[in-house]
């Protein structure tokens, strides 16, 4: 920053930094001389001041983001360092839930996780279902990101806070950077419960790996391109393999062809006038097992093989055998008669480039691109009845600034964005065994859903397949303009958003049946094992039919903001902004309702 005036020293100010979303100000004192004279200064924390905006947030630069040590290299753990912002569990929200993930999203302020804004060079890349980060840019590629929450310009919109980050640009220097982070078991200590199973160390492997190149493009001399043209190239990999001790309770062969009284797998349930009862009368395994059909007991809760029923004898090939030994006649239930060590996949490919161009002194453009692929996969211990979390993201940006004087400048900023989030059965796409093996009817047709049926027994460990197929894609353009004027005392800022949405979702609930036993029937509730043998589940759910949705909206946004600098001690930030966003219009006319007004179902076509 270079000052002059008449009869005043030129004075000059280097080592300016304007961080990410900064409205900042440098306040230098004019030392009276002779216009010949010079004084350099260089800018400290104290010169740069940010007394021009009332916004709340924190900046995260590259100190942080290249020192800090991030277990799995994702830019949102640091995030948490900012004033209120909190991480969000697996399983508490729907984002960690339907995703698999508990890194994609962050609670700002106590509020929603949905609530924060994901920008990534100005363009958002949060995802519509559930509210996720969509493209989370390996580190190395990040510039900075900026925090903000509470009270921030009128320029932003559709959200209560917002992580705002941009990617870092090329330069006239070479610069590479490469790496590689393995992790093994080696050194790890055994898990609890695969000890007491007497089974190894889980297997785990996790290599993560990368490059990031930056320097200039050298044009020939006719497009006048040298020391214009910088690029950027980032890759990351992930490929992680880790097993998960996992335990559960199944019954013995012998239980499963009606013999409940067996114990040899320490599942046993003995009569009520049995020796092993006599001597234990307050065991929980002295029940009589009820005939539903006659109100009797089985002798020797036995139940003979023509009662075994035959739909869900076609599920015991795909129940696991214990294979943790227990002591036959344990007067309670034991812990788990199983264990395993199934591996949980994630596999994770991402890319980033940069192209900045300098046009002129006054005109510069830049776009960048980012992919990313992840594959989650969940398995479990009993045959496809593992979770598949697919993400996948595509970001195309592209920014040109225009200087038209020295107190009048431009932004326009366009963005495609196309966001895949699923939540998938393990047996997805495979065989259909609602139909062709356990021969029901009226069941989904749609490949998304298939997978084995999920039977769910009452003391027992889980049977079958994730009974929902969920997801959507989000395919979204934006377009946004941003005019900033200085006019003395005043910087205006006048702008305006727009963006059109295309939303592809699918949400079939019990699109893969279930059956739920708890041994009602049987007399013996809180054990299910002979109501399921018996085929009398006392729930039972199951749909059909196509629920995908191709939904379509646009977003308008625009504001006004001013702040005055009433004197040099005082700024007042005024801002107006409005928004419309429209409600989805489902364009195959699928979205629909009964309305008890009309006496009728009304869809989009004519209505909703």
């Amino acid at each position: 920053l270079s000052l002059s005036a008449p009869g005043f020293e030129t004075t000059q100010v280097n080592g300016i930094r304007v961080e990410l979303g900064q409205r900042a100000r440098v306040d230098v004192r004019l030392k009276v001389g002779s216009v010949t004279e010079n004084v350099t200064v260089s800018a400290t924390a104290e010169t740069l001041l940010n007394a021009e905006s009332a916004s709340v947030g924190q900046v995260i630069n590259e100190a942080p983001i290249h020192e800090l040590p991030l277990n799995g290299r994702n830019f949102l753990q640091l995030a948490q360092l900012a004033t209120g912002a909190t991480p969000v569990g697996t399983g508490v929200s729907p984002a960690t839930s339907w995703t698999g993930r508990s890194n994609t999203t962050i609670s700002i302020s106590g509020l929603r996780e949905s609530d924060t804004s994901y920008l990534l060079n100005g363009i958002e890349t949060r995802n519509a279902r559930f509210g996720n980060v969509g493209i989370r840019p390996s580190v190395d590629a990040i510039q900075e990101f900026r925090v903000q929450h509470s009270t921030f310009g009128a320029e932003f919109g559709r959200s209560a806070a917002v992580i705002n980050t941009t990617l870092k640009s090329g330069s006239n220097d070479i610069h590479l950077v490469l790496f590689d982070l393995l992790r093994n078991r080696n050194l790890d200590a055994n898990n609890y419960f695969a000890n007491a199973a007497g089974l190894k160390r889980p297997p785990f492997s996790q290599n993560n790996f990368g490059t990031t190149l930056t320097g200039p493009v050298w044009l020939p001399k006719i497009y006048n391109g040298h020391n214009r043209t910088f690029f950027m190239f980032n890759y990351e990999g992930l490929r992680q393999r880790q097993g998960i001790t996992s335990t559960a309770l199944y019954p013995s062969a012998a239980q499963l062809k009606g013999n409940l009284a067996d114990d040899s797998a320490g599942t046993g349930l003995f009569p009520t006038n049995s020796a092993f009862c006599q001597a234990n009368p307050t065991s929980l395994k002295c029940v009589d097992i009820i005939d539903p059909t006659t109100g009797r007991a089985f002798p020797g809760n036995v139940i003979p093989s023509d009662r075994l029923d035959p739909t869900t004898q076609k599920v015991i090939p795909y129940i696991p055998s214990p294979n943790v030994a227990t002591a036959s006649g344990t007067p309670k239930f034991p812990t788990f008669n199983t264990a395993g060590a199934p591996k949980v996949l994630n596999d994770w490919d991402q890319y980033n480039v940069r192209i900045d161009h300098q046009i002129s002194s006054k005109d510069l453009i830049f776009g960048t691109f980012s992919r990313s692929d992840e594959t989650l996969f969940r398995p479990s211990l009993h045959f496809l009845g593992g979770d598949n979390f697919p993400l996948a993201d595509r970001l195309w940006t592209f920014t040109y600034n225009r200087i038209f004087t020295p107190t009048i400048i431009n932004e326009f900023r366009f963005g495609y964005n196309d966001s895949r989030t699923f939540r998938l059965s393990e047996g997805s796409y495979g065989k259909d065994y609602a139909k062709d093996v356990l021969g029901l009817k009226n069941t989904s047709s749609n490949p998304i859903d298939f997978g084995i049926p999920a039977f769910s027994i009452a003391g027992f460990g889980g049977i079958g397949s994730l009974s929902e197929a969920i997801g959507a894609e989000d395919e979204n353009f934006q377009f946004s303009d941003n005019l900033n004027i200085s006019l003395g005392k005043h910087t205006i800022q006048t702008g305006f958003q727009i963006s059109h949405q295309r939303y592809y979702q699918v949400t079939d609930f019990s699109g893969n049946p279930s059956f739920t036993f708890d041994g009602r029937f049987s007399g013996d509730p809180g054990i299910g094992l002979a109501d399921f043998l018996l085929g009398n589940p006392y729930q039972a759910g199951g749909a059909f039919g196509d629920s995908t949705q191709h939904l379509v909206t646009t977003y308008w946004g625009g504001y006004v903001q001013d702040d005055w600098r009433i004197h040099p001690t005082l700024t007042v930030n005024l801002g107006l902004r409005y928004e419309f966003a429209a409600s989805p219009r489902e364009i195959n006319n699928r979205s629909l309702y009964f309305s008890p007004d009309l006496g009728q179902v009304v869809t989009a076509e004519n209505g909703v």
